[in-house]
């Protein structure tokens, strides 16, 4: 640690440096002499601060540059999830392109209502409108969109969106579940859980939108997988990684 006199004439001779605590030992600790004009860092064989701090403000002196850049990005991941804000869609990174980050205005409970609200909708292949009518992804779609978040159009791409729930997991309202009902990419088709074993669909063509019961051995069956789109155990905040 420099004494306070040659501190000061350091501090004269260096104007733009924020503190003379020497580097080493890392965790000493020292008292700031600085400008509050200081923009840059003033090169020196420690790690410098920039910004504005009062004189005589105590701070502590890192011993290398490589923990302050750690500390750098540590910084900016938290601020980059700052700025995603509290909501957002749960997505697995190898999926990150098909599912953007959304916002959802809603509570699962209340997804429900809306896609209750559609029963006897009729079936129409690509359709994603109470008006023109569902397929059976149209009406997923159409569901969670009215809720603020934007889930791919496809049967085949809904179910790799979300975060898979484990095998005998517990299904939670809202959960995307997924059925094999044919071969091929065609062949798949997603309805939305409701709890207590339900589910809502569109089924298929000359049908309309209806709650049916897992129970159902045809079901059992063609049931392959759930996806979850809201993470808490409440379902009032959607998100994805």
């Amino acid at each position: 640690m420099r004494t306070a006199h040659s501190a000061d004439l350091h501090r004269r001779a260096h104007p733009a440096l924020i503190a003379t605590a020497a580097p080493h030992p890392a965790g000493t600790r020292g008292t700031t002499h600085c400008d509050r004009r200081i923009r840059r860092i003033h090169r020196t064989g420690g790690t410098c601060r920039t910004g504005h701090a009062p004189v005589g403000q105590r701070v502590t002196a890192c011993a290398t540059a490589r923990r302050a850049a750690l500390a750098f990005v540590l910084l900016s991941v938290v601020a980059l999830a700052g700025c995603a804000g509290k909501q957002q869609i749960l997505m697995e990174p190898e999926q990150q392109t098909q599912v953007r980050q959304q916002t959802a205005t809603a509570p699962s409970q209340a997804l429900i209502r809306t896609a209750r609200s559609a029963l006897g909708v009729p079936y129409r292949n690509g359709g994603r409108t109470p008006v023109e009518g569902f397929d059976c992804s149209g009406f997923v779609w159409w569901t969670f969109h009215q809720h603020g978040v934007d889930l791919p159009r496809t049967s085949e791409e809904q179910a790799a969106c979300g975060s898979p729930v484990p095998p005998g997991g517990e299904l939670r309202p809202a959960d995307i579940i997924v059925f094999r009902t044919g071969s091929g990419p065609l062949g798949l088709h997603t309805a939305i859980y409701t709890g207590g074993g339900q589910f809502v669909h569109s089924p298929k063509p000359g049908g309309t939108v209806r709650e049916e019961s897992l129970a159902v051995y045809y079901w059992q069956r063609a049931f392959i997988a759930a996806r979850r789109i809201f993470r808490t155990a409440d379902q009032t905040t959607p998100s994805l990684p």
